[in-house]
């Protein structure tokens, strides 16, 4: 008995020896934590050091999705700088680099992607088999019984496949998101560089036009003084001068406003002392002629939905497939006493009281509301493009008009104003006038310039003709590839 007892007694220990081991060679896969702890002093001593000088070499970061050979990287689109230097200012070149590895938009939209790609690693895998131990004590002589059963999920209608597909198209949702993410904040930066520049001429005219009023103020006081003129001159001339003042200060807040949100665009600190070398705009010369029906479908955002309604179709897929039961099926094993039993189990639920009927429902609708949705935004695109393309061409006709009569005009009254102070005679509101007449007519060519140009660009993102060549061939021939 003794001897039995022993045998039965190493059995249950290499029993429960092989089944910890299993455990432990299961385990060994598993993702182990690692700390990375959020320093706020740190963080912020990061990008001040960005700030302040740049980087030689590209950080250890995921490359922009936008192809390195495309024309979207070339001088004529979007010019990139292999390493930067901000100690002697900073180029456009330089601004796009920093705002594709720093943007806080760009970086966000990118997460987005990162995470669709963490889906796809276990994207439409089998479920886990589930193992059952229950050792429990035999009533008759006290011998331990291990019963032991391994079950698989197998369904009658796979839905694996329609997860992957439903996963790879997020996926590519998420691609074009951040592609269209990308052009835009590109885009956006040569926007802010135009305003940038206007804003720098309308704060010369300002100041300008704050001196002349300073002038003007010396001379009426000196008529008043000698009687020539009445107080209301003077009172008319002071409040010019207090315009003129107000008007420099809205310039200079508009300058110091608009460097701050190309700083912050681009991930540097916005108070950041750099001097901007930013050229002429790339994208000035390129044609907003093209017709928009041409190339709207190949929109970033119209791509990204259309993408998302082919996810919404796989997944529809899949919920139709869990209306069909799972067959749990795997092998039983039982130990008692030293003598072992092996056999095989099979189950099924039993569709009566509920076929998945709700969450088809609610698959089907969301593939309807992407539709919907789709149309929403192509609508959108097409009465966007409508509104700009108008606001381009009343701009430029005004322009053409301002050039053509208002600044010659502008600079005659200038000739008064001057004649006016050397003279020491003429009359003050004609001189006041003269002075204001030059400033807001050289204020509305550059503001009406710079709308111009702004315009321009946001045509060119709203019909896609930003969106390289190369990026809709290859996402043409992947989808072809994947319905085949």
């Amino acid at each position: 008995m003794k001897r039995k007892g022993s045998k039965v007694q190493r059995k249950n220990e290499n029993y429960l020896f092989n089944i910890s081991l299993a455990a432990v060679l299961l385990l060994n896969g598993c993702a182990t934590y690692q700390a990375v702890p959020l320093m706020p002093d740190a963080e912020l001593e990061s990008i001040k050091n960005r700030s302040e000088t740049g980087f030689e070499k590209p950080i250890e970061s995921k490359e922009p999705y936008i192809p390195l050979h495309s024309p979207l990287h070339s001088p004529l689109h979007f010019p990139l700088s292999e390493s930067i230097s901000l100690k002697d200012g900073i180029s456009l070149a330089e601004a796009n680099t920093l705002a594709l590895f720093y943007s806080p938009k760009i970086l966000e939209t990118r997460s987005e992607l990162n995470i669709s790609e963490a889906i796809l690693l276990e994207a439409g895998s089998y479920e886990n088999p589930n193992i059952f131990l229950g050792p429990r004590l035999s009533t008759s002589d006290s011998t331990l019984i291990f019963p032991a059963s391994l079950s698989f999920s197998l369904p009658l209608v796979s839905e694996r496949d329609p997860k992957l597909q439903a996963a790879l198209k997020d996926n590519d949702k998420n691609r074009w998101l951040l592609i269209g993410k990308e052009i835009e904040i590109l885009a956006l930066v040569q926007k802010q560089a135009i305003k940038i520049r206007a804003n720098t001429n309308l704060e010369k005219i300002a100041i300008q036009h704050f001196v002349r009023s300073k002038e003007l103020i010396s001379w009426v006081e000196s008529l008043y003084s000698a009687g020539k003129i009445d107080s209301f001159s003077l009172q008319v001339a002071k409040r010019g001068f207090e315009d003129a003042k107000n008007e420099l200060m809205t310039a200079q807040l508009e300058q110091s406003r608009s460097r701050r949100s190309m700083f912050s665009l681009i991930g540097l600190l916005p108070n950041t002392e750099i001097t901007s070398l930013f050229e002429e705009s790339p994208l000035l010369n390129i044609t907003t002629d093209t017709p928009i029906l041409s190339t709207l479908t190949y929109h970033p955002s119209l791509k990204a939905l259309e993408d998302e309604y082919h996810a919404a179709e796989q997944n529809l897929r899949a919920e139709m497939a869990q209306q069909y039961p799972h067959i749990q099926i795997g092998p039983d094993f039982e130990s008692e006493g030293g003598n072992s039993s092996i056999g095989l189990g099979i189950g099924f639920e039993i569709p009566i009281f509920t076929r998945n009927k709700t969450e088809i429902a609610k698959a089907e609708e969301k593939r309807n509301q992407i539709r919907n949705k789709y149309h929403e935004t192509m609508i959108n695109l097409l009465e966007n493009h409508a509104n700009l393309s108008d606001e381009l061409k009343a701009y430029e006709d005004r322009i053409v008009d301002l050039r053509k009569n208002a600044l010659d005009e502008a600079k005659e009254l200038d000739k008064i104003f001057l004649n006016s102070l050397q003279s020491n005679e003429g009359e003050v509101l004609e001189a006041l006038g003269a002075s204001d007449a030059l400033a807001h007519t050289l204020s509305e060519d550059i503001e009406l310039q710079e709308k111009i140009d702004s315009r321009k660009i946001d045509l060119l993102l709203t019909s896609a003709a930003l969106v390289p060549k190369e990026l809709t061939k290859m996402y043409s021939t992947k989808e072809s590839s994947n319905e085949k």
